[in-house]
């Protein structure tokens, strides 16, 4: 579960109402909830630079497939999809072009974490198939197998 503290209004009303899809909140005005999701979005961060950046978007260089990523690698309703549901709600509410430049700098670097919580699945794939020590078993468990008769 993704830490609601600091989180947009919007997203409690929704949830309290069943998550109802046909009928989201609308930000009533997106320079409000850009403020309040920013904060929030940063304190999902990992460790480091990002977290602590007062800058918006974040920083981003490259692909940080080393990084922590699990306050925000979590699935299910109340996981990373979430988050993403935050800006159904953001881009519904946008007026200006400020507010469009604001969101689609959110909606960017949203989409570079999910990019990043890729790479770094995909190096923690290879460490395990670096450790397959030839016998075509790949992170073997030191348990022992179950058998089921």
């Amino acid at each position: 579960r993704i830490p609601k503290q600091g989180r947009p209004s919007e997203v409690d009303w929704w949830m309290k109402r069943g998550r109802d899809y046909a009928k989201l909140p609308i930000a009533p005005l997106a320079a409000r909830y850009a403020a309040v999701w920013k904060p929030w979005y940063n304190k999902l961060q990992p460790p480091g630079p990002r977290r602590e950046s007062s800058i918006f978007p974040l920083p981003q260089s490259e692909l940080d497939a080393c990084a922590d990523w699990s306050i925000l690698k979590k699935g299910g309703p109340n996981g990373i999809f979430i988050v993403l549901t935050t800006l159904v709600f953001w881009a519904a509410g946008l007026q200006t072009q400020a507010d469009i430049d604001t969101y689609d700098g959110a909606a960017g670097d949203v989409l570079w974490v999910l990019r990043s919580m890729l790479a770094s699945m995909e190096v923690k794939k290879r460490k395990l198939s670096d450790s397959d020590d030839g016998d075509g078993v790949i992170g073997r468990s030191t348990r022992r197998a179950r058998v089921h008769k």
